[in-house]
């Protein structure tokens, strides 16, 4: 049995995309925007409230809620 909340679709981030990422020095999260795709797993971000930039790994990005609902809806239309 799958139930909605064990999805997990495949978000694909783009450059100017605005996301939330986890900042390293607090380990809390903010808004960000990204800069950079360095590789398949690693962005340059810039957070939007502050200008600090910070190499993240891709855990250390999430969607913003409006966009993880799409890609919800988007993978249940797939199955």
């Amino acid at each position: 049995w799958c139930g909605i909340g064990q999805l997990r679709p495949i978000i694909v981030y783009e450059v100017g995309q605005e996301v939330e990422a986890r900042f390293t020095e607090d380990l809390k999260w903010y808004l960000a925007k990204i800069l950079e795709k360095r590789d398949a797993d690693s962005f340059l971000v810039v957070f939007t409230e502050y200008g600090n930039q910070q190499l993240c790994e891709r855990s250390l990005i999430r969607p913003l809620e409006k966009d993880l609902q799409k890609a919800v809806k988007k993978e249940i239309q797939r199955q």
